[in-house]
């Protein structure tokens, strides 16, 4: 199995350790979903429900507007965005990380349907002095208001 590939298994992985109360003391769990299987959509939301159940946050962090490497990406962004247990969803606005810029590329699921989410949205972007202003400016063209946003470079 390659590492980060999003499984069946992986994810009953990671709600064990999380019944098993391995992540006490965290106050949060980061499912940075890119690749993996499709057909997870009912796993995903059974591990939130699991992670909110013990007391943790949840931030979904996504590549661009949705998984590029699951077959099904758009699908999981609809119940994402529908799923209260969810606290934030963080589209990537970059692909490398030495962008200068914010990349607002959009495949498969489009950046106005982030509207729809019952997370608030913090996206994930190079560089927050210089990003977030045009990332709070293009996404409040297309109806989103964002709640702050994650930070890539240390």
């Amino acid at each position: 199995m390659k590492k980060g590939i999003f499984t069946a298994s992986a994810l009953a992985n990671i709600d064990a350790a999380i019944s098993a109360n391995e992540l006490k003391g965290w106050q949060g769990v980061v499912y940075d979903i890119e690749e993996g299987d499709s057909g997870l959509a009912a796993a995903f939301k059974a591990s939130f429900a699991n992670s909110k159940a013990k007391g943790l946050s949840v931030l979904v962090t996504t590549s661009h507007s949705r998984p590029y490497g699951i077959t099904d990406g758009s699908q999981l962004m609809t119940g994402f965005f529908a799923d209260s247990n969810i606290d934030y969803i963080s589209p990537q606005l970059y692909t490398s990380g030495t962008e200068g810029a914010n990349d607002f590329i959009a495949v498969g699921t489009m950046w106005k349907e982030y509207a729809k989410s019952k997370a608030k949205i913090v996206p994930s972007i190079v560089l927050g002095s210089r990003d977030f202003p045009t990332a709070q400016a293009y996404f409040a063209n297309v109806g989103v208001t964002l709640a702050g946003y994650v930070q890539w470079t240390q």
